[in-house]
């Protein structure tokens, strides 16, 4: 069964001749536990994809299913904390608040939603990203491989079924790169996520379970693992 699809997605922008259709009809399917890359060139619609399949943007047409609720259908303020319950993001800039410290980062999506912080799982998140010393410091005190791993931490600290990845080692080097892709595909293996992620690099494509290119905002071809 799905976790996540769309049908006859559609995304346009503008109208008359300055007309631009970002994403044309797409269909896909994915299941609980699977590793997909959205592979294409740049402006192909990859990002567009993933904003739409994770609520951040409302398709012109066609839908999107995520734990079976119709996403768009969702008054507003409904979609926003099914986004924050069920969806985790990770971004090529890691977005963090520079005056708060990494633990108040990570702690965001949670406190912003009101829950209380299970301190355990806190500890359990941060132990396997290598950062659990490194919590009571500021962003502009972090290595870009340390703010990405907390950007990592806040993707996960509300245990989310889904995980969306967009060129999530693009500003690391090679090492620090392979590192955080390690750690989200360890995500994928002990937490039970969903990992759906855009890369460029074809050596991270490699390893995912579900390969799709995108171009011109089609669904070109797919390699399965």
């Amino acid at each position: 069964m799905s976790v996540l699809a769309c049908e006859q997605l559609t995304r346009t922008y503008g109208a008359g001749e300055a007309k631009v259709t970002a994403l044309h009809e797409v269909n896909i399917e994915i299941e609980a536990g699977q590793f997909v890359v959205f592979t294409g060139p740049s402006g192909s619609g990859k990002s567009t994809l993933l904003h739409l399949l994770g609520g951040l943007d409302a398709p012109s047409s066609g839908r999107v299913l995520a734990e079976g609720k119709d996403l768009y259908k969702l008054p507003e303020k409904e979609l926003a904390v099914f986004r924050r319950r069920t969806f985790g993001f990770v971004f090529q800039s890691f977005n963090l608040v520079p005056v708060l410290t990494a633990a108040e980062n990570i702690l965001m999506p949670l406190l912003l939603d009101g829950r209380k912080v299970d301190p355990g799982w806190l500890d359990q998140l941060t132990q396997m990203l290598g950062i659990a010393e490194r919590l009571s410091h500021l962003p502009g005190q972090l290595s870009g491989g340390q703010q990405q791993r907390v950007a990592i931490a806040r993707a996960l600290i509300n245990r989310p079924r889904i995980v969306f990845a967009d060129e999530p080692t693009g500003n690391l080097d090679t090492v620090t790169g392979n590192e955080v892709l390690a750690l989200l595909k360890q995500s994928v293996a002990e937490l039970g996520n969903t990992l759906v992620m855009i890369t460029h690099d074809p050596q991270i494509a490699c390893q995912a379970g579900r390969r799709i290119s995108v171009v011109d905002g089609r669904l070109l071809e797919e390699d399965a693992q």
